[in-house]
Formats: C-alpha cells, structure tokens, sequence
C-alpha cells in the first residue's frame, strides 16, 4: 500500500492589506497548491503578533516586517523573510533586487527626458540605502547629474501626530525641491515615499510631469490601494518572491539543513503611467524619434528604416541619438519591443506568434530567442510563472 507523504505545515506572517505582501501571500498559496505537500497556516490580523512566530502547529514560518529578534534568531523553528525592510545580514531571506531596482529607475527617468536625477529619503533601512546607492552609480555611468539627499524628520513613532509630521517632513523637502532645475526626474524608494511628497510638490506649485518626473517603487496604483493616481512604478517580481520563499522553506524542511543566505530577485519593469510622460527632448530628431518609437505604431522599425523615416543618415541618428538619451537607437527599440511584449503577455492571452507579429518581429523564433536572453526563460514559461 501507497503511504502519502505528510504535508508540512508552514505559516504565514504577512500584513494584510498591503499590495506587496498580497501579491506574495497569494503566490505563495498558489505555489503550495501546485506542490500537494505543502499545507499553509495563515494568520488574519492586519498586523501579525511576531511574539508568537514558535506557537502553532507549523514548523516554519515565511515572514514579512518584522523586528529582528524574532526572525529566526530567536525562533525555535525556522524562518525566512520576503521582506527588504527585514534584510539584514545573515537573516535568511528571498527578496528583490534593491541594486537592479535603482539601476532601473535611473535608466527609465533618464530614457524619459530627465536631465537631471535626483532622490530624497527620510527612512535609514538597507533597502534604500541599496536602491540609492545603485541609482547613483548608474545616474554616473549614464552621464547624469545626481543629488540624492537624506532627511531627518522625527519618526511617525516620535511626532504621535501624521498630520504634524507630515507638515514637518514638508517643510524639509521644500528647499529640495526648490533647488532642482526643471525636468529633473525624481525617484522615491517606494510608492508611499511618492505620496508623502506630494504635498511639497504642490506647496512649490509645481507640476508633474511639466516640471518634474516622478517614479515609485512597488506598483501599488495597479492594486487599487494608492491615492495619487497616475504615479510610474517599479514592479516587483511578487510571484517569483513568493514561489521562491516557499520552494527554499519546502527544502529546508525536507533535508532537514538550516535556512540561510539571500536570494534576490529583479523587478519585473517599469509600469509607466503619466508621472514620467517624457519631456520633450531638446534636440528635434532625437525628440521624433522618441516620439515614433514610444508611439509603437512601427513596432517592425530598426535603426535603418528609423532614420529613414526621419529623413537622415543612420550614423547622425544613432550619434545624436546616443548623445541625448545614453543608449543606441537599435538598443532603445530592442527595449521597447520586449518591454511591449511583456505587457502583452501579462495581460493578454494572444499566442506567442502573434506577439511577436504586434512587438515587430517577424519570426516567432527570433522573438523567443530575444525574450529568453532577456529573461532568461521562454515567453510562455514567463507568463505561467507571472499568471
């Protein structure tokens, strides 16, 4: 007779209702579902009691923000965080890519017209040091100025008044902002950094995009749950955060060797929206250019036929081209077609063939091969692992 094996039990201790960590409870579940040998215990509370992390019939537990002592270190059973505000050294966690996020938001404020960048943070934790740091080296390697600056409000814990803390924080980036020139492009580590600076952009009556860009982290319009409408967001690879979390605890339990180490995960793009609209570029063929590449109505469009349409050479497109935005026309587009091909995978059920046809391409197989390198997996294995 068959004996089934046992199900390890593994719980749950994420907030609830905030984007990020419903997108990876929900993967996680997702991911238990398709092992069979995984049961999940998941606590209700908005904000889960870490004092208990060992009480409970679970023998590991997946974590999101938490005060250290209780990840792990003080835990008799095993525990991992998703969480980058609880990453610290030597806690075991899966978690993205803060050097990739930064990395990113250089090269899309940059892409989309910003001739300066520049960042304010009020909140010393490792992922934004991480993310600010990456966003700065990449601001030098493009050639772009960069001023990134660190607040020192007093904490929300401390002020026991949002509505006085916030005012002072106000206060404090006001000069900041001042000091930018216009079309500088501004990138806040996470969407609520966005919406707490939103009212010292309205106080120095400026408006975005027209005067400045500005680009969050964590996608939390595309959930419903953010009040500042029109924000560009960095996206986090949720799912893979999740299936990952749970596949290394799986693991930890069923050989029994401890969990350790830190797995990051890239972001899966930029999802633009009015914040960073581009500004127009200063140089006219570089701005037509933008313009019929961004508009995707020639996704088929190469260097060559580019610069055809614009009626120049192709090396005076490509050497102002480079010159203006930091990367090649042929780059530029490569970018576009995939990062349309992403949306279209995501969000639609179209065959890879036909994708491929709508992003420019005009064999399937040359699609995929562009898509894997980029990916580094084929384009319907990426959509199951994002389904």
């Amino acid at each position: 007779m068959k004996v089934k094996p046992r199900r390890r039990v593994v719980r749950l201790l994420l907030p609830r209702g905030i984007a990020v960590y419903e997108r990876i409870r929900a993967a996680i579940e997702r991911r238990a579902m398709e092992r069979g040998d995984i049961q999940i215990y998941a606590l209700a509370p908005r904000w889960p009691d870490w004092r208990d992390l060992d009480e409970g019939p679970h023998e590991a537990a997946i974590v999101g923000p938490a005060p250290v002592p209780f990840l792990g270190i003080r835990s008799r059973k095993p525990a991992l965080t998703v969480a980058a505000h609880s990453s610290v050294e030597g806690l075991p966690s899966v978690i993205s890519d803060s050097g990739a996020i930064g990395r990113l938001a250089a090269r899309h404020l940059r892409e989309s017209g910003a001739g300066f960048l520049a960042s304010a943070e009020w909140v010393r934790r490792p992922f934004a040091t991480e993310r600010l740091a990456a966003f700065e080296r990449e601001a030098h390697r493009l050639g772009v100025p960069c001023r990134v600056v660190w607040l020192s409000p007093e904490t929300r814990a401390e002020s026991r008044n949002p509505l006085r803390w916030q005012k002072a924080l106000e206060r404090l980036l006001r000069p900041f902002l001042k000091s930018l020139p216009r079309g500088a492009g501004i990138f806040t580590t996470a969407d609520d950094r966005a919406i707490n600076l939103w009212p010292a952009i309205e106080s120095c009556h400026l408006r975005v995009p027209e005067d400045l860009l500005l680009l969050g982290v964590d996608d939390v319009e595309s959930s419903g749950m953010l009040p500042l409408q029109g924000l560009s967001s960095i996206a986090q690879d949720c799912a893979a955060i999740g299936r990952r979390a749970l596949d290394r605890v799986a693991a930890a339990l069923q050989e029994k060797v401890p969990l350790a180490g830190r797995d990051l995960i890239p972001p899966l793009g930029v999802v633009a929206r009015r914040s960073t609209e581009a500004i127009p570029h200063p140089d006219p063929l570089v701005a037509d250019a933008l313009r019929r590449i961004r508009s995707g109505e020639h996704p088929e469009d190469t260097a060559e036929t580019l610069a055809g349409a614009l009626g120049v050479s192709r090396v005076t497109l490509w050497r102002r081209f480079e010159k203006g935005t930091g990367q090649s026309p042929a780059e530029y587009i490569r970018k576009a077609r995939l990062d349309h091909a992403r949306r279209l995978l995501r969000e639609t059920r179209l065959t890879v063939g036909e994708i491929a046809r709508r992003c420019g391409y005009y064999h399937a197989s040359a699609f995929s091969r562009a898509f894997r390198r980029a990916e580094h997996a084929p384009p319907e294995k990426w959509r199951r692992s994002r389904s």
